[in-house]
């Protein structure tokens, strides 16, 4: 067994230690033993204690758990800088987002002078291998594409056992954000757009091999670049839509010993009926085209396709209701564009576009006024 090796071993037994005092209220100034591992991993003990205070699980009463990250919450999210500073050669400025998985931050990377989002993983990541790995393999599927509506991952790295994706700063919003902000205030050609846009860049994934499995607006950030469509017989758009976090995403060819069974993959408001079983199954392509089917429904009425007050509910709804169809929502909807949204819900993946590449083809028919290959359901 070689030095490293026992090293992370190591690292791991007092990541695993530090971070069950921080879940029992013990802070590392009360802790005598804390020196091992600021010798060993000196970012350890700040990210915990950044991740213990966002998410509080120690013996704290709930009140006062609340009234914690409610504190905390409040104040800038540039405070979190002090806390992590650097990591690796980046200089951390401010967080800029953060979902189950990790945190991201807004860096600087002084070698080549930019900013990039920078992604690490939460607390309980640092000592789990499986997510270390899906961290690595998010990285290995974003970095070996080029597209010009995907967000490039630049680079990952490893910062004392702690791995990090830095991609591209996006200055924007997500999809999402403007949704809730804004409603249902595209237009139909601009949502047509969207999508159509969209679909092309999953298209170039799925070329390469890579499925996301985790389509939603909350991975699709809005760069400040308008976009000029004419020439295509696209709306223009007064941004660029650029889909990241590929962190489900699973090369189609990648050794199946690393799949699981029964875990549900995805978020339930766009995930496909075959996700949604939860007996493993990925779904192939066609889970992504159902899942841009359910942003475009939503681009277009301002509702999710399937909701429900549970995540069981909304499961069941998924697995075995046919959506409402979007024209009751908004009557004005073109009669075309709700026939295209549509075939991406089919239960039956056979049923939908056999192709992303089919799915942009026919939105560009309907963008240019030509007869789409879509039929509606007798």
């Amino acid at each position: 067994m070689n030095d490293d090796h026992v090293d992370m071993q190591r690292l791991e037994r007092l990541l695993a230690e530090f971070d069950d005092k921080l879940r029992r209220g013990i802070e590392a100034g009360q802790d005598a033993d804390f020196g091992e591992l600021q010798a060993l991993a000196p970012w350890a003990i700040p990210l915990l204690e950044m991740m213990e205070e966002r998410w509080p699980r120690s013996t704290k009463s709930s009140e006062e758990a609340e009234q914690s990250t409610t504190a905390f919450e409040l104040q800038p999210v540039g405070s979190l800088a002090p806390r992590l500073r650097t990591l690796g050669r980046f200089r951390i400025e401010e967080e800029i987002g953060h979902g189950g998985f990790g945190v991201v931050f807004k860096a600087y990377d002084p070698t080549l002078n930019r900013h990039v989002a920078l992604k690490v993983p939460h607390g309980e990541s640092l000592i789990t291998r499986d997510y270390r790995q899906r961290c690595l393999r998010e990285a290995e599927a974003g970095a070996g594409m080029d597209h010009p509506y995907l967000v490039p991952v630049y680079e990952v790295g490893d910062a004392g056992g702690l791995c990090y994706i830095a991609s591209a700063y996006c200055p924007g919003v997500d999809l999402a954000r403007r949704l809730a902000e804004d409603g249902p205030r595209f237009s139909d050609r601009e949502a047509a757009t969207i999508v159509a846009i969209l679909a092309s860049a999953i298209d170039h994934a799925h070329s390469r091999g890579v499925l996301h499995r985790d389509l939603k607006p909350s991975n699709v950030l809005l760069f400040p670049e308008p976009i000029t469509g004419q020439n295509r017989g696209w709306e223009n758009l007064p941004f660029t839509p650029r889909i990241t976090d590929f962190g489900l995403a699973k090369l189609l060819e990648r050794n199946l010993k690393e799949t699981r069974t029964s875990v549900i993959l995805g978020t339930p408001l766009y995930m496909a009926p075959e996700q949604a079983t939860g007996h493993g199954s990925d779904g192939g392509s066609h889970a992504d085209i159902f899942s841009l089917g359910a942003i475009m429904y939503e681009l277009l009425t301002g509702q999710s396709p399937f909701d429900g007050p549970t995540l069981l509910s909304v499961l069941d709804h998924v697995r075995s209701e046919e959506p409402t169809p979007p024209r009751r929502h908004r009557p004005g909807i073109p009669q075309d564009l709700e026939t295209i949204c549509l075939k991406c819900l089919r239960k039956d993946p056979n049923d939908r576009y056999a192709s992303a590449r089919e799915l942009a083809n026919d939105l560009g028919r309907f963008l240019n006024s030509e007869p789409i290959i879509a039929r509606p359901l007798s």
